[in-house]
């Protein structure tokens, strides 16, 4: 008894799907996919109403990690392994310089802070951040080394309103 062609088209599909991965032709490859509680947000409360200025301090347990701190308002860290750079070169005017680097052009215009304290004070959302008001807001923290790149899959968040 033969198999039905559409069955072979299936299964074939289905094995490619699966072999994807684990050639390294994809960006799960090395990931980890393990719960990492060392950190523990503890300013705001997730979910809670806040008002400005708005802090997001956090406690490490064990070994501080070599390197720092990159919180991001309302914006998506980079990927496992890429840099700060890889985000600021998405805007024409930053691409290839340091300017864009610089701490004060990162949270303004970016919502990005490096720090390697364990709390970040903003004053305002960056200048392309959504509307504030009852919006949901975000912040999401990220180990990086001394050069800009990220460390590690690690990432913590916590999701907040900003009272009007």
């Amino acid at each position: 008894m033969t198999a039905h062609p559409g069955a072979r088209r299936l299964l074939c599909a289905l094995l490619l799907a699966a072999l994807v991965p684990l050639s390294g032709c994809s960006r799960l490859s090395g990931l980890q996919f393990r719960q990492d509680d060392r950190l523990q947000i503890q300013a705001p409360a997730n979910l809670s109403t806040v008002r400005f200025p708005i802090e997001v301090s956090w406690q490490l347990t064990g070994t501080p990690p070599p390197g720092r701190y990159a919180v991001f308002f309302d914006r998506y860290p980079m990927a496992p392994g890429e840099s700060l750079r890889d985000i600021v070169d998405t805007q024409p005017n930053c691409r290839g310089t340091d300017e864009c680097l610089q701490p004060a052009y990162l949270g303004a215009v970016f919502g990005i802070h490096v720090t390697t304290e364990t709390s970040v004070t903003i004053e305002r959302f960056p200048s392309d951040a959504p509307a504030t008001g009852d919006s949901g807001h975000y912040a999401t923290i990220v180990l990086i080394d001394d050069a800009g790149y990220r460390v590690g899959e690690s990432v913590w968040y916590v999701s907040f309103q900003v009272a009007s």
